[in-house]
């Protein structure tokens, strides 16, 4: 998680700066794709990434409730 965080950081905060700003809901999956602070490529039977910059089917479709949820709270 160290090197996640060093890497994500300056944008995890410019994003909750703005989102701080303009009243904007975040969802932020890094507790998903990194729990209990081990941030991996695989999980509960499938990968994680398809390369370097994006999910992969399987992560998405284990991230669709959150997205659901999130959308349904917004109203």
């Amino acid at each position: 998680v160290d090197e996640a965080a060093r890497r994500q950081g300056p944008v995890r905060r410019i994003v909750a700066s703005v989102a701080a700003r303009t009243g904007a809901t975040v969802l932020d999956s890094w507790d998903a794709l990194c729990p209990d602070a081990t941030c991996t490529t695989q999980a509960d039977g499938f990968i994680r990434y398809r390369d370097a910059l994006h999910l992969s089917v399987p992560q998405s479709l284990a991230l669709a409730p959150d997205f659901r949820n999130a959308i349904v709270a917004a109203g």
